[in-house]
């Protein structure tokens, strides 16, 4: 069964968002979930980085997964791959870092 994001009725806390996040989310003018789906994940994430240097790409996989009500970490990685490209996040490169990758280093 395919994942669809979740529309709840209800304000309130947004899900995988500590008191930090929610506060940085309160500081771009997103207070409740239904501010977070109009605005969107990505554009939430864009603001952020532009009134908060340094945070993180979890916070917009925190941001994308409260919209499918899955805790972040549960979030598919087909979808934080496409989240990435949205917002021109480049992984680190695992190979780069571990040798060649050839398995004869």
């Amino acid at each position: 069964m395919a994942q669809e994001r979740k529309s709840e009725a209800g304000g309130g806390r947004i899900k995988n968002m500590g008191p930090k996040g929610s506060q940085w989310l309160e500081s771009i003018g997103i207070k409740t979930r239904e501010d977070l789906e109009r605005v969107g994940s990505v554009e939430a994430y864009k603001r952020l980085k532009e009134s908060i240097p340094g945070v993180s790409i979890l916070a917009l996989y925190a941001m994308e997964a409260a919209l499918w009500d899955l805790h972040w970490n549960a979030l598919p990685e087909e979808i934080k791959a496409s989240l990435q490209e949205q917002v021109g996040h480049t992984p680190p490169n695992r190979a780069a870092r571990k040798g060649t990758g050839t398995g004869i280093d």
